[in-house]
């Protein structure tokens, strides 16, 4: 896959317009999806260790030797994924979920490839990440149940529930997180075409791309 992983993608080149990331996130939870059907946890879900096939309209999940076979004999390692996408331990062990730490990964994927902006970070953006105080200051949020959200009135109220509910370890695994996920889209599509909601992408900010030939530029979607 001569893209490489999204992250590398997004660092290279401007912004895909929204059906085409919010498609990744589909295709990284339905991969998810499969791990989970076979008893096992990913442990690692990112968009570091997400491939973008050769059209780069579609995503494949990659990496993974931090995975576990679930159920596990012990506690699976839930801390391995980088901030934002690290479950904090103690909602982990609360919500009893058995798949948390690629629940709450997939809907900070969702978050960031949508809203284009990471979870817990104050500033948008690829490079936007979020510093180990802001990330513990949403740890103990995340304890008090305050999670980041997606605006219902930006990108309808169906996305935004499924996100919520993955940051808030609601859904059985990653296959009830997909199939929500498809619905939603699927809704979020019929009310665009409709008019009934705006496109997602006029309120993001404009994205610093590395040009191979020179300094950053500026791009956008065209």
């Amino acid at each position: 896959m001569p893209h490489g992983s999204i992250q590398n993608y997004l660092a290279t080149h401007a912004r895909p317009a929204f059906p085409t990331r919010a498609r990744w996130v589909l295709d990284i939870a339905r991969g998810a999806g499969h791990l989970h059907a076979a008893g096992v946890l990913w442990n690692d879900c990112s968009i570091f260790n997400a491939l973008l096939a050769d059209d780069g309209a579609h995503a494949r999940i990659c990496d993974f030797g931090k995975a576990v076979i679930w159920p596990a004999v012990a506690c699976p390692r839930v801390g391995v994924a980088p901030p934002p996408y690290a479950v904090p331990l103690g909602h982990a062990h609360t919500s009893g979920n058995a798949w948390a730490p690629d629940l709450f990964a997939l809907a900070g994927v969702a978050m960031f490839l949508l809203a284009w902006r990471h979870p817990c970070a104050a500033v948008a953006g690829l490079n936007g990440w979020t510093s180990e105080g802001e990330y513990m200051e949403r740890c103990e949020a995340h304890e008090r149940g305050e999670f980041d959200a997606l605006d219902p009135a930006r990108f309808g109220e169906h996305l935004a529930r499924v996100v919520a509910r993955g940051f808030r370890l609601e859904h059985a695994d990653a296959r009830e997180f997909a199939s929500e996920f498809e619905d939603a889209l699927a809704r979020w599509e019929e009310a665009f075409g409709r008019g009934e909601l705006p496109d997602p992408d006029t309120l993001i900010p404009e994205i610093a791309v590395a040009d191979a030939a020179g300094p950053a530029v500026c791009a956008t979607d065209s």
